[in-house]
C-alpha cells in the first residue's frame, strides 16, 4: 500500500513538473494569450504580456512585449479577426487563428503566417471639425479621437492600421458621406475634406470703407489657399444694381442693420471685419462649404 502511494505521489509530482515545464513555454503563453484575445478578455491580455513578456520565436511561435491597457484595445481596430497582431517593440507579426478546434487545448489553434499587409504606425485623421457618427470600414473610431490642433478639423490618432485603404463614413448637417481613403507610409498624416463643389461669397463695400479694403486683402490671400472651396464676388453698395442685390439679401437673411463690409456666406452673412474675427470667417465659410450652400 505505502509503495502505491509513493507511485502515486510521483506520478503527481512528475505531472505538476511537466505542467510548470509546458506552462512556461512559448507555446503555452501564446495560447492562454489567443483564448483571452477571443474572449475580449483584456485584462488577461495585459497580464499575461506583462507577465511574460519575452516569447521567443522558437518552434515557429512569436514574441509578445508588454501593452498597456490604453494600448490594447488597439488590437480590436479594423482588423480581421481571424488574426492578431503582436508587437514586440521592433517587429509586429500576424498570427493566423485557425477556424478548427484543438482538442487536445480546447481553443483555436494558430499558425505564424507571411504578414502581406503593410502596417502603418501612429497615424493621424484629421475630418472636418462637428462631424457626426466617423466610421473606418463600419468600425466607430470615436474611441481614437484627440484634442485637435486645427480649428477646422477633429483629430483622430491610432497607433497601428492595418491596411491601406479604408472607406470612411460619416455625417455632416444631415447630410451622409462615403469614400474611401488611402494611407500609405509616405503619407500617415491625412486631411480628409468633402469633395464639393466651390461656395460664391457676395461681400458688399464702400469704396470710402477701410474695413472693406482689408478685409477684401484678406479674402484675396485665403483664396489663393482654398480656391477649391470658394469663390469671392464683390460688390460696391454704391452702385445701385448692386444695392439691389444688397437688399435681397437683407430681406431673405433678416439683416438688421446696415453695416460694411458685410458678406454673405452660405446662409449665413458676417459684417465688419477685424484680425480677431478672421477665424470666425474660416469657420463660417468652411462651415457653408460642407454644407455645400450657395
Amino acid at each position: 500500500m505505502k509503495k502505491f502511494i509513493y507511485i502515486l505521489f510521483g506520478i503527481v509530482v512528475i505531472s505538476l513538473i511537466g505542467f510548470c515545464i509546458y506552462a512556461s513555454t512559448p507555446k503555452y503563453m501564446m495560447n492562454k494569450y489567443i483564448e483571452a484575445y477571443l474572449n475580449n478578455d483584456c485584462e488577461k491580455m495585459y497580464s499575461l504580456t506583462k507577465s511574460y513578456n519575452k516569447l521567443t520565436n522558437e518552434a515557429n511561435y512569436v514574441k509578445a512585449c508588454s501593452k498597456n491597457k490604453q494600448n490594447v484595445k488597439d488590437y480590436d481596430v479594423d482588423i480581421n479577426k481571424d488574426y492578431i497582431l503582436v508587437d514586440n517593440g521592433e517587429e509586429v507579426f500576424k498570427i493566423k487563428i485557425q477556424k478548427n478546434p484543438d482538442e487536445h487545448i480546447g481553443i483555436n489553434r494558430y499558425e505564424v503566417t507571411e504578414d502581406t499587409i503593410e502596417l502603418l504606425k501612429d497615424v493621424i485623421l484629421y475630418v472636418p471639425v462637428n462631424s457626426e457618427k466617423v466610421l473606418l470600414n463600419g468600425v466607430d473610431i470615436s474611441g481614437y479621437k484627440i484634442e485637435s490642433d486645427n480649428m477646422l478639423y477633429d483629430k483622430y490618432e491610432f497607433s497601428y492600421l492595418y491596411k491601406l485603404d479604408y472607406e470612411i463614413e460619416l455625417q455632416y448637417a444631415k447630410r451622409q458621406y462615403k469614400e474611401t481613403i488611402n494611407f500609405t507610409k509616405d503619407k500617415e498624416i491625412i486631411y480628409y475634406e468633402f469633395d464639393n463643389e466651390p461656395i460664391e461669397i457676395s461681400m458688399f463695400t464702400l469704396s470710402t470703407c477701410p474695413h472693406c479694403a482689408n478685409l477684401s486683402k484678406f479674402y484675396d490671400n485665403l483664396s489663393k489657399e482654398y480656391k477649391n472651396i470658394f469663390v469671392i464676388k464683390k460688390y460696391e453698395i454704391l452702385n445701385k444694381e448692386n444695392e439691389n442685390v444688397f437688399n435681397y439679401y437683407k430681406e431673405k437673411l433678416n439683416i438688421e442693420s446696415t453695416g460694411f463690409p458685410t458678406s454673405i456666406i452660405g446662409d449665413t452673412y458676417i459684417q465688419g471685419y477685424a484680425e480677431s474675427m478672421e477665424d470666425e470667417y474660416l469657420l463660417k465659410i468652411f462651415d457653408a462649404y460642407r454644407k455645400n450652400i450657395d
